[in-house]
């Protein structure tokens, strides 16, 4: 605040100053002045809004505060939470350590829960499991199918089951399979292989994410499959999928553990449950908890029924099933069972397709046994998550913290810029003024000087000179009216689109200027021809002295009009310098703003980007590739494309991480005009490999705007090759006119202006014959219209031929043949 009154105090004392310098200006002009007394208070209300802006963000920033105080709270409450019934991995050494509720750690003699008896009120414990293990198996990707028949979420389905359990609940292992992984013979060595060493007194969970399959028999009923990674659909190949009869009949009864639990995710898999569960009792006391846990059983629970597809864009990103079972395995803070699991997902999923008015009805399944699979929470890990929480938020703060204390020394730094440019403005038209009362006040004294018959005359330049003092005086409220700030003192002030704002202002405002400057410039050549012109006059109506000769009369004349001449060109000479120095030194802020504003380096992140790829070209091994921004800033679309250098069997899989979104681009760059984004990093980056593709590592890199850049050789050169047409560039010269035409193309490319930018020019011998493996289409490249001959830099009547691969003479002249190809610096 006190920097702000400081610049309201500098802006008044200015204006001020401005009113009291010069008694001579119009009444007109100090009300304008008053006007603009006006406007700085309406800019000092704005700041006062920015003000308020600023103190919402900070209170943002409180509120995240609050809500890790909350965490913290929430995370000391769950450590003092003590319930009837706690779950826990416990040795025999802490059943008598009331203190101990919670172990950190698996131990060798099992899993325990330690629960309350409501008759003695005393701690007992219930033998659960040895060990318990996991199996995760998603396919996405099937070898044997078509495209179209490709899975998208099936894998992401399995990771987030993974995560869950090994986040919240006790598992001594869990295996995983994905994709290529899961082929028929490695889920079957698994199954029938590992999980056979489990002792009878452990538990397994089983989940399957990917396509079922199920067909009629010729004899009645129905046989159902799981497709591995490299199972099919043909009626004829089904042996190479794994029969849910297999699961049932051998590998439940193969596999040794107390307790199996199926839970399978895909389409026609109900026939896994045809033999429905019985109703249970869902009392939580021990001799129910002693109940399921002493006998054997094979759980299975099913997406859909047996006809069932099963539906996808479900909570948290998952199926409607997956999502549901890991909904409710995350807000399980007690020992769960599969049949209380069972009984809620059928009824949510049942409730969530209904709503898509599509049916599916998940099925539950008792394949054999009386037990019932028992999934115990981890305290441990939950206290875990919660401190991760607290973590997580602690950062995010930081994080706000940092951007606050950037974002308030990038609009000081505004602020201050904005100030000193206001403050240049204002002297700019001070030294206007002075400049003009000095250019009357000498019109006035040799007006004084001249003869009574010029009074007339004098009497009507003085009026012209109000009529100009009254314009003149409305310039710095025109100006004024015309500035605006150089962008709002925001959040904004980090991003691209106002710096475009702020270079777009600052160009108007040395337009406005020059404009200024040159209107002043010609006033001033029109009052100094009438001036001149009345000494014509004058010499044009001296008589002839009898005492002098006719030749020494015409001498006298003549000289009286050298000299009027000699004076208008000197008068002229001297205020064309003058007005050009007062022009130069006021927009030199502007020029350095402009010069600070386009060094300004953007990152361009994923969010805001829109990628694409075309078709692999084989016989150059590169993949075309092309960034886009989702947006314009201020008008100016970001975008570049090129064609990346990838090996085949590596191109295949980037056009499949590509199809699945896991590739991401970032761009950075800077304005180099206002409608020119100057591109100086690009990549598509691939996390699952962790790689970088460049796209500075192509040949050309295509910038979205006509200009292609050359990685080669850093110059940028017009996409168009034939930009400045032959025939409209006054290229059609013969032999004395070589040196015209050449000189011409010459100007032609120096005058240029394309996106923004001047400084082409012609190009180098060295510089074309770079362009020979481009017009024989040896190399790829986005140039269009390539002619065959181009002029260079070098001298006249000289070429480079494209078609020849030779530099030379061009014979008898400069011809239609030839063309002008501009090129200029990537700076």
């Amino acid at each position: 605040m006190k920097y702000q009154l400081k610049l309201k105090t500098i802006n008044i004392i200015l204006i001020f100053f401005l009113i009291s310098s010069y008694s001579c200006v119009p009444i007109s002009y100090v009300e304008k002045q008053r006007e603009l007394e006006l406007q700085l208070t309406k800019k000092n209300s704005k700041i006062s809004a920015l003000e308020n802006h600023l103190k919402q963000q900070n209170q943002k920033i409180q509120n995240l505060e609050k809500i890790a105080l909350q965490n913290k709270i929430k995370f000391n409450e769950q450590l003092k939470v003590s319930s009837n019934t706690t779950t826990n991995i416990v040795s025999n050494s802490n059943l008598d350590n009331k203190e101990t509720p919670i172990v950190n750690s698996l131990h060798k003699k099992g899993v325990y829960v330690i629960t309350t008896d409501q008759q003695t009120g005393q701690k007992k414990k219930i033998p659960l499991y040895r060990k318990s293990y996991a199996v995760i198996i998603g396919i996405d990707q099937y070898k044997n199918l078509s495209y179209d028949m490709q899975l998208s979420y099936a894998v992401k389905d399995a990771k987030g089951v993974e995560d869950v359990i090994k986040k919240h609940f006790c598992f001594d292992k869990i295996y995983t399979l994905y994709n290529e992984n899961a082929t028929k013979e490695n889920i079957i060595n698994l199954l029938s292989g590992n999980l056979t060493n489990t002792s009878d007194q452990d538990s397994i969970f089983i989940f399957w994410s990917g396509h079922g399959y199920t067909e009629k028999t010729t004899i009645g009923g129905r046989l159902g499959y799981l497709i591995p990674y490299d199972g099919t659909f043909e009626v004829k190949k089904l042996h190479k999928n794994i029969s849910m009869t297999l699961i049932k009949e051998d590998i439940s009864k193969r596999i040794p553990a107390k307790h199996i639990f199926y839970v399978m995710d895909s389409c026609y898999s109900g026939l896994l449950a045809a033999k429905r569960g019985a109703p249970r009792k869902s009392n939580r006391d021990i001799d129910y908890l002693k109940e399921i846990t002493n006998e054997t059983s094979r759980q299975v629970l099913t997406a859909g029924s047996v006809n069932q597809q099963v539906l996808d864009g479900g909570p948290m990103g998952h199926s409607v099933f997956t999502g549901r079972f890991i909904e409710l395995l995350k807000k399980t803070n007690d020992y769960i069972t599969a049949h209380e699991i069972s009984t809620y997902v059928k009824e949510k999923v049942f409730s969530d397709a209904k709503a898509r008015n599509h049916k599916q009805t998940p099925t539950y399944g008792e394949l054999f046994g009386l037990g019932d699979y028992v999934f115990i929470p981890s305290i441990t890990k939950k206290v875990d998550n919660i401190t991760d929480d607290i973590k997580k938020y602690q950062k995010e703060l930081q994080k706000l913290n940092d951007l606050e204390i950037a974002t308030k020394e990038a609009n000081d730094e505004r602020i201050r810029r904005h100030a000193e440019l206001q403050k240049r403005e204002i002297q700019a038209k001070l030294k206007a003024e002075k400049l003009k009362h000095q250019r009357i006040s000498k019109v006035q004294e040799e007006m004084k000087q001249r003869e009574a018959e010029r009074k007339k005359k004098e009497h009507e330049l003085i009026e012209a000179e109000k009529q100009r003092k009254l314009q003149l005086a409305f310039l710095k409220q025109q100006v004024e009216d015309k500035r605006k700030s150089l962008g709002a003192v925001s959040y904004n002030s980090l991003s691209p689109s106002a710096t475009v704002k702020d270079m777009q202002e600052i160009d108007s405002k040395i337009f406005n200027i020059k404009e200024k400057f040159r209107k002043l410039l010609a006033e001033s050549i029109e009052m100094i021809s009438k001036q001149v012109n009345d000494a014509f006059e004058k010499a044009n109506k001296e008589v002839k002295s009898e005492f002098e000769s006719q030749a020494d009369f015409e001498d006298r004349v003549k000289l009286l009009k050298d000299k009027a001449s000699k004076k208008q060109r000197n008068r002229f000479n001297e205020a064309k310098t003058k007005i050009e120095q007062e022009y130069n030194t006021e927009i030199e802020p502007f020029i350095n703003a402009l010069k600070k504003l386009s060094a300004q380096e953007f990152h361009i992140s994923y969010k805001d980007l829109k990628l694409e790829i075309g078709i692999y070209n084989g016989e150059f091994d590169v993949y075309p590739v092309s960034i886009k921004s989702l947006k314009t800033y201020n008008g100016v679309m970001l975008a570049c494309s090129a064609n990346i250098p990838i090996p085949r069997q590596e191109a295949k899989i980037f056009k499949q991480h590509f199809q699945n979104n896991i590739l991401r681009a970032e761009i950075k760059g800077n304005f180099q005009s206002t409608n020119f984004f100057r591109i100086t990093r690009a990549y598509v980056i691939d996390d699952a490999i962790n790689k970088k593709y460049d796209l500075f590592l192509s040949k050309f890199l295509d910038l979205g705007n006509g200009i292609v850049y050359d990685c080669a050789t850093q110059l940028l050169w017009l996409k168009d090759a034939s930009y400045i047409k032959p025939h409209n560039g006054c290229l059609l010269y013969q032999d004395k006119d070589v040196e015209f035409a050449w000189k011409d193309a010459i100007r032609k490319t120096e005058e240029l202006v394309f996106a923004g930018l001047c400084g082409w020019r012609l190009p180098e011998e060295s510089e074309l014959e770079r362009m020979f493996p481009v017009y024989h289409k040896q190399e790829l490249s986005p140039f269009i219209n390539i002619r065959k001959s181009y002029i260079v830099l070098e001298s006249p009547n000289y070429a480079v031929d494209l078609q020849y691969r030779k530099a030379g003479s061009c014979g008898s002249g400069i011809s239609a043949d030839f063309a002008i190809w501009p090129v200029r610096g990537s700076k």
